[in-house]
């Protein structure tokens, strides 16, 4: 009696296994047609709508808080590193020039004081080096990573060819 006990329990467990595994052969979930969940749809089976005004970016129509992003670029400022004097006029008319022009937004600008910091006085005299700028080096001073520019009308002229303006 023992023996056909565990022979019908083993026996209902391989049809209800056996169920199971056609249920989900035929591409179906078990709990869907077991317990009644709903089929979640795949993304190519999803409806989407595109949104005015927003990079075209696809929404799922059966929840708008769901929104499906492309991926985006990070956008990379071109850096320039200008180096200044407290005293200068002419590092002034640049700085002024900087930002009345938004150029921070065209650029990632570092700006670098020379006559009271050691450090950006000698990174300074390695930049003028490094372009053989011959003679005293003055500020202000401009340094886009491969060409240096000195004074207040190189490198506004330099910031206006750059930017179009």
């Amino acid at each position: 009696m023992k023996k056909i006990k565990v022979f019908i329990l083993a026996l209902l467990f391989l049809i209800s296994s056996g169920i199971g595994i056609y249920l989900l052969w035929q591409d179906k979930t078990a709990s869907e047609d077991i317990i009644g969940l709903p089929e979640i749809p795949s993304v190519a089976e999803v409806e989407t709508d595109v949104l005015p005004n927003n990079n075209d970016v696809p929404v799922v129509t059966d929840n708008p808080d769901i929104v499906l992003k492309p991926e985006i670029e990070s956008i990379v400022l071109p850096k320039l590193v200008i180096y200044f004097g407290e005293q200068c006029p002419h590092c002034r008319i640049v700085e002024k020039f900087i930002e009345e022009e938004s150029m921070g937004k065209e650029f990632d600008i570092e700006m670098k004081e020379v006559s009271q910091n050691e450090d950006n006085k000698s990174e300074l005299i390695k930049r003028a080096e490094y372009c053989n700028v011959k003679g005293p080096i003055g500020v202000p001073f401009l340094w886009d990573g491969q060409s240096c520019y000195s004074g207040d009308e190189d490198i506004i002229d330099y910031l206006r060819t750059k930017t179009n303006r």
